[in-house]
């Protein structure tokens, strides 16, 4: 049983962890392909491609090269995307929502520290995200990948908020994700990391990752993360 004591900071990951992404993502991008009259793209080529900047993902899937071309089509993913999260509730993972709530109620400090940009993204955004789902009575703060600029697995993304709530500076880190890069993120920060692994039987690259993996926990739902009260 993986257990998170109350007096510890959690930075937890947006897409994939929280947030079933990967599912808006096949459904837009299937669209989108329709819409330029090409085959569906297989399941092996959105998971390949799905990690990294939206730009790139969409690019390298449909083969893209013409600049002009890669604005439109951006800009149609974007306009279909709205539609999904409209309803940004419908798309959290029950399991990380249900620990979040245990940790809030626990008094653990939160935040979400994502590569997804704010700017241009509309309901997709992060920040619209949060405050129009529950996670808004659970999430204290949310670093963009457009906030700072360094991203994932930089630890320089946590040290704006580090400066302007000093009360966290001495608190011990968890990261709460789903791919390398959050592992990443965690070591280079000496902290703490646990991995929600879904569907996959392990997360890509992790033998990558250098010296021991003493600090790295995986689990196949959090719900097997237990919240234990400190005094």
């Amino acid at each position: 049983m993986t257990r998170i004591a109350t007096e510890r900071l959690v930075l937890w990951d947006l897409d994939g962890t929280i947030l079933d992404s990967f599912g808006v993502f096949s459904e837009v991008m299937s669209e989108i392909a329709a819409i330029r009259g090409e085959d569906t793209p297989s399941e092996s080529a959105l998971r390949s491609n799905f990690h990294g900047s939206l730009n790139d993902s969409i690019n390298a899937i449909l083969r893209l090269v013409d600049k002009a071309d890669q604005e439109s089509v951006l800009a149609d993913f974007l306009k279909i995307q709205e539609s999904y999260y409209q309803d940004a509730e419908s798309h959290l993972y029950s399991d990380a929502v249900g620990l979040a709530e245990r940790l809030h109620t626990a008094g653990v400090t939160q935040g979400i520290i994502t590569n997804r940009e704010h700017q241009g993204r509309g309901v997709a955004s992060p920040r619209h995200i949060v405050e129009s789902s529950s996670l808004k009575n659970y999430i204290d703060f949310i670093v963009c990948g457009d906030d700072v600029a360094v991203r994932k697995p930089d630890p320089g993304v946590i040290n704006e908020v580090l400066t302007q709530k000093s009360e966290l500076r001495n608190k011990e880190m968890i990261v709460i994700g789903d791919q390398f890069v959050d592992a990443q993120l965690a070591q280079n920060l000496g902290a703490r990391a646990i991995l929600a692994v879904r569907g996959d039987e392990v997360t890509p690259h992790l033998e990558n990752l250098q010296g021991s993996l003493d600090f790295l926990t995986q689990v196949t739902s959090l719900d097997e993360v237990r919240v234990e009260v400190t005094n």
